[in-house]
């Protein structure tokens, strides 16, 4: 599930659509409101967001000044203008920060879910592009969260450094967040815990060297940073149900 701040100068109207159930219906959460630009990049730098939604102006909001210092700083989180039919002029002067979309006020259901559909495809596309193969695999059996930004995210990661051996610390170091928030929102959008997640994508590469046939079962246990080759094959007997060298066998 995608994740949402909205930055309004009005709390209460901020507690209004963060408690709207739409963004659940187009698998969104909204997670916080923040009522000045302080408050959201305080935030954003704790726990990530994939998405702010923000009003153009505001006694302590400054529109502007709010998505350029995100782009700054939090390259992988969108924003999108809500902002009154009056404010059209000033928010279409705004593509120059890279705004991924705007809500003109008052937005109906249709506008919104149509909006959210958008940045839903670009924050998949944005991360997809990165992904291995043995990273898809991975995400693509999972039964929740296969269009989770923030798994994507968390796959590249491990990914990239699947030839070196990866802490859940290091693992939330890297995308700037809390360490039990990380574990939590992790188990809760994906279904299984960062350490089952880990050990799944260290066997699917496995499997990916195996399949390439140039590099024996102790080298592949060796480069994957595994102690002992009977390690590595214990542990992907348990995520395949068979050997390593079965799994080789049964390929030719």
């Amino acid at each position: 599930m995608h994740s949402i701040l909205i930055a309004d100068s009005d709390y209460y109207r901020g507690l209004k659509y963060k408690n709207l159930d739409i963004w659940q219906r187009a698998g969104f959460q909204a997670e916080y409101v923040a009522i000045s630009e302080e408050k959201a990049l305080d935030y954003i730098k704790k726990y990530g967001v994939d998405l702010v939604l923000t009003e153009l102006s505001g006694f302590q909001l400054n529109g502007i000044s709010l998505p350029q210092k995100i782009s700054e700083n939090y390259k992988q989180t969108l924003v999108v203008f809500f902002t009154a039919s009056r404010d059209f002029e000033a928010a279409r002067q705004c593509i120059r920060l890279d705004i991924a979309d705007y809500l003109l006020k008052p937005a109906g259901d249709e506008e919104i879910l149509s909006m959210l559909e958008r940045i839903k495809k670009r924050l998949v596309r944005e991360v997809n592009t990165d992904l291995s193969k043995p990273a898809l695999n991975v995400i693509s059996q999972l039964q929740a969260g296969q269009d989770s930004k923030f798994i994507r995210k968390v796959a590249l990661y491990l990914s990239d450094n699947i030839y070196n051996m990866v802490t859940m610390d290091n693992a939330s170091e890297h995308l700037r967040l809390n360490k039990d928030y990380f574990g939590k929102r992790f188990k809760k959008e994906s279904g299984i815990t960062f350490g089952e997640f880990y050990k799944r994508l260290r066997i699917e590469y496995g499997k990916f060297l195996l399949d390439k046939g140039n590099l024996r079962v102790y080298e592949i246990s060796g480069k994957l940073g595994f102690s002992h080759p009977d390690l590595f094959t214990a542990t992907f007997r348990e995520v395949t149900g068979i050997a390593p060298t079965k799994y080789v066998q049964d390929k030719k």
